[in-house]
């Protein structure tokens, strides 16, 4: 058992995600842990059609990630699964 904290201090837990973990493991789905991603963070596109791509999220839907792909001043968005990203490492 361990305590959610910020070095020292303890942090509180949203009850709606304590909920949401409830559901989560009673739903018996295979899960596994993922780098948090959210709208605005640059992404590399590691599997797929489009692996090796690099954009940003500019959506995130509840399971898929819509990136912008830069293309010569140009953008395109694509719809694709959060488990196909990691986030760049490249400075925006």
């Amino acid at each position: 058992m361990n305590v959610v904290s910020n070095g020292r201090i303890p942090l509180p837990i949203d009850e709606r995600e304590i909920e949401s973990l409830r559901i989560v493991l009673r739903s018996m789905m295979p899960v596994s842990p993922h780098e948090y991603l959210s709208v605005g963070d640059r992404v590399r596109i590691t599997e797929g059609p489009l692996a090796g791509a690099e954009g940003q999220i500019v959506q995130h839907e509840p399971e898929l990630l819509v990136v912008s792909i830069t293309l010569l001043q140009r953008s395109v968005s694509v719809a694709v699964q959060v488990e196909w990203l990691e986030k760049s490492r490249r400075a925006a």
